[in-house]
């Protein structure tokens, strides 16, 4: 009998879950796990409201496009921060789930079903440093020492601000808001695996179909094939 190991990736993500504060142990107490959901509540829905408020009040008609495609992409992300901040218990009980153990008695099937995950995770490595990558370029070329202009992250250009406080105020929450997108969206990453694991269920369950109630014995061609 042969088993699939709970996947290292998947369980560094959950680890980053806990330790940013989204979800929280079971020892804190109940205000302070209320306290942290409705912080980061309030704290994620800012980029995308940040967003839709640049968009009305941009003079370039593109730029304030550009600000409106973004603030809708925001809102799908901050929807899945939702999702993370109260559906812990749903989520993990999908991760946890006895069905996508894979237990199995064939090890050809068992090979079989684990290169499959083993290519998902060739795919996540490199996707996880693609946004780590993208994340840091945003929030660091728009730095004043490496651009002249007064911009904010996303190439947007704040040019109805005349605060210098107000705009080092922005910079600061839009990229402390861009770490925690990052981190929200490595929910993806295990909605893709919990969906590739009930893939390979179903398929080694109809493995297990075609030959249900076949049973070989040798010796002759009549004794050797019952079908019950």
């Amino acid at each position: 009998m042969v088993t699939f190991e709970a996947n290292k990736m998947m369980q560094q993500i959950l680890r980053v879950f806990y330790l940013s504060g989204i979800w929280q142990s079971d020892k804190e107490s109940n205000y302070r796990r209320m306290f942290k959901k409705f912080f980061y509540s309030f704290f994620g829905a800012w980029l995308p409201i940040f967003f839709a408020t640049n968009a009305f009040r941009c003079v370039d008609r593109n730029e304030s496009i550009h600000s409106a495609h973004i603030a809708v992409i925001t809102v799908v992300v901050y929807m899945k921060c939702l999702y993370l901040l109260f559906k812990k218990q749903e989520i993990l009980a999908f991760l946890n789930d006895p069905i996508i153990v894979h237990l199995n008695e064939n090890r050809e099937e068992y090979e079989q079903a684990n290169r499959k995950i083993k290519k998902l995770m060739k795919f996540v490595r490199p996707y996880c440093l693609v946004i780590f990558i993208t994340d840091v370029l945003l929030i660091v070329t728009k730095l004043p020492i490496f651009s002249a202009d007064k911009g904010l992250p996303f190439f947007i250009s704040f040019t109805w601000n005349v605060s210098e406080i107000v705009y080092w105020l922005t910079y600061l929450f839009v990229s402390l808001s861009i770490v925690l997108y990052c981190v929200i969206n490595f929910m993806t990453l295990l909605v893709w695996y919990i969906m590739l694991n009930y893939s390979v269920e179903y398929e080694l369950l109809g493995n297990k179909l075609k030959t249900l109630g076949v049973t070989t014995v040798k010796g002759n061609y009549n004794e050797s094939h019952r079908i019950a």
